[in-house]
Order: structure tokens, then sequence, then C-alpha cells
């Protein structure tokens, strides 16, 4: 399960043939998910009035902080993946290349168009069983917070879960996790197997939807239908992207979550 245009192979890592740095790359996706930041502020803000009305700081001291704060957190995160990636063949190849000035991975856009047509029908597929767990869904405690939110921000707010979501799910959680199993399992003392990496690409989908009952939770009381729902819909799209991220690289799943989210975004906004 390596991708094919994949800087760094496990085989190359256990040789020791292959050392890449590590460092400026995940500075340079720290910048890109400042910018990711931003973009999903303006929906954040609408969805929250309450929150601005509460604010200790003015909003543009507010985003500020937002922004430099999460993004330093991702660069971090994303140097211990692309670290832990590597004897897993799991990387952002396209990103190093261009970062790093060397030959640029073979584009095949025939993967591109792949990675983007998976996650169109993901996104379908999502906004489906949404609305097919409504008849079975408690009465709201509160509005939906995204009601009434301008198409724009809707779009925009889309290049948080392709940029910001995907480094921290898949480049981050993901790789970890298959590389700790990796470590425990294996003993690292082979390349590692599909089996480690598939076991990451499960746990990272299952933590991220989990991390989403808390969001759940101010909208219907935890129910064992809302807790299945927020699992198991957050859970198929996390499936669908670490598959991709591990078998194209990072670029490929960041295009297809970022798809996804387009068509989940405009399906709400016809609601």
């Amino acid at each position: 399960m390596r991708p094919d245009c994949a800087i760094v192979s496990a085989a190359d890592t256990v040789t020791g043939a292959a050392k890449p740095k590590h460092l400026r790359l995940a500075l340079a996706w720290g910048i890109a998910s400042a910018l990711a930041i931003a973009a999903v502020l303006p929906y954040v803000f609408a969805a929250m009035p309450a929150m601005l009305a509460k604010l200790p700081v003015s909003l543009p001291v507010f985003a500020a902080i937002q922004i430099v704060q999460g993004s330093a957190i991702i660069a971090l995160l994303s140097w211990i993946g692309l670290r832990l990636g590597q004897p897993l063949g799991l990387d952002s190849p396209f990103a190093r290349a261009l970062v790093y000035r060397t030959p640029f991975p073979r584009v095949s856009k025939k993967a591109l168009a792949g990675a983007c047509l998976a996650g169109l029908i993901t996104g379908a597929v999502l906004s489906g069983l949404d609305k097919a767990f409504e008849p079975f869904m408690p009465a709201m405690t509160q509005p939906l917070p995204a009601a009434g939110i301008a198409f724009w921000k809707r779009i925009v707010a889309s290049f948080y879960g392709g940029i910001a979501e995907e480094l921290i799910c898949r480049l981050f959680l993901m790789t970890v996790i298959s590389w700790i199993v990796w470590k425990t399992v294996l003993k690292g003392k082979t390349a590692p197997s599909g089996t480690a990496v598939m076991i990451g690409i499960v746990g990272a989908a299952l933590l991220f939807g989990i991390a989403h009952l808390g969001a759940a939770a101010q909208l219907w009381p935890l129910t064992p239908v809302v807790i299945a729902k927020v699992i198991a819909l957050n859970a198929i799209g996390g499936i669908v992207f670490g598959l991709i991220f591990s078998r194209r690289g990072l670029e490929h799943a960041m295009c297809a979550h970022f798809c996804a989210d387009i068509v989940i975004q405009s399906v709400a906004a016809m609601a």
C-alpha cells in the first residue's frame, strides 16, 4: 500500500539508502494550514455568534491567535508525521519535491481525477446517509448553528478540511498509529506490512469520528443513534481519504477531502 509516486520507499529506509529532510516541508505545511485556518474562520464566526459576544479580545486579535497557534501546532504534527512516515512509505511527495527542489514525481491525471471523483462520491454518500439518519434522530436541543450561513463561507471553509484536517488526521494521526503498530507488532525489523497501515487508516478514522461527539452533544442528547451516526459518517470519509493517502500520497487525499466537503457544504446550503 505504497503511493506510486512516493519519494521514499520502505525498502530504501530499512537499508538506510534514503534519509530525506522534513523540517522545511513541515514548516511549509504549517504556512498552508495558516491559510486554511484563516479560510474557515468566517464560517466559524457565522455559526457561533454567541461566542463572538463573549470574546475577551477583539475579533482580529482572536483570529490572529487562532491562526498562529493552530498553524504552529500543525507544523509540529506534520514534522512528526513526515519523520515517522518515512519507513512506512507515507509522505507528501509533490510538496516535498516543490519545497526541496527535487525532481517532480510523475503526475498521473487519471490518479488525480480518481481521487477527486472518490471525494465527490464520498461527499454524496455521506450527505445521503445524513438524510437517512434524520427520522431516527432525537429532537435537537438547539438550532443547527450552520443554518443560513452564506454559500461562499461554506465553500471557502472546505479548504480547512482539505488541508488542515488531512495534515492532522492522515499525515500525523494515521501515520503515528501505523508506526506504533509496526514497531510493536513487527518490532520494526522488517518492511512495514499493509496491515499496519490499514490499522492506522481505520484507527485514525474512528478517532476522528469520536472527536466529533463533543460538538454533537451540543446539538442532540448522545443517544446510541446519534453516536453511531457521528462516528460512522466521519469514519467513512476518513477511511476513503486514508486509503488514497497510503496509495497516492497526501496531496491526492487532500484533493479528495476538499471535493467531499464541497459536495457536503453544497447539499447543506440547499437544505
